[in-house]
């Protein structure tokens, strides 16, 4: 009669040694944590702590071009850039607006000593432009304009109070020109600032 042989390879010996001892010790641990569990009503509390980093993103649409046909009465124009913030912050953000440098005034970018120089009305009370100045405002229809702030003390455009998403504000630069002003592009640039609050 012949006999039949059944060989077990090393590597098969070493996956299934564990195993059979992993189940033993966990079924050993589990029937006494089972025990432990039905003997002893006392339990232990574990924290969890997740930090999510905080986000703060800005973008604007491209640089404006506002043209105006001076008059000799003057001419007023007006272009509006869109300001989108994106925040996670519980308490929201603030947005800023000023002139990248001291310097408020547009300067014709052929001599820059020919400027435009900012309308002098504060955020808090804008007018109507003079001729021969420019200003902003976050108005929808805009009559009225406030003054360029300087790069050390921006207005204060807008603070919230809860995340956003694509938060749009629309701040809408104006000018308006007469013809005492020589032709050509009279440029600035301004700087938006999203902080957390």
């Amino acid at each position: 009669m012949e006999q039949k042989k059944s060989t077990l390879s090393t590597a098969n010996l070493i996956l299934v040694v564990p195993i059979f001892l992993l189940s033993t010790l966990l079924l050993s641990l589990f029937a006494g944590s089972l025990f432990i569990n039905l003997d002893d009503s006392s339990a232990a509390d574990m924290g969890l702590g997740l930090d999510v980093g905080l986000l703060l993103s800005i973008t604007s649409s491209d640089a404006i071009a506002v043209p105006i046909a001076a008059t000799a009465t003057g001419t007023q124009n007006a272009g509006t850039v869109q300001v989108s913030v994106t925040t996670n912050n519980p308490i929201g953000y603030s947005l800023t607006m000023s002139s990248a440098t001291a310097v408020t005034a547009l300067a014709l970018t052929s001599n820059p000593a020919t400027t435009i120089p900012s309308t002098t009305a504060p955020i808090a009370s804008p007018s109507v432009l003079a001729n021969n100045t420019w200003g902003y405002s976050t108005a929808a229809s805009p009559a009225s304009f406030a003054r360029i702030p300087a790069s050390a003390t921006p207005d204060t455009l807008l603070v919230t109070g809860a995340p956003s998403v694509n938060s749009i504000t629309g701040v809408t630069f104006a000018a308006r020109v007469n013809t005492t002003k020589p032709a050509g592009t009279y440029a600035n640039t301004i700087i938006f600032t999203a902080t957390a609050n």
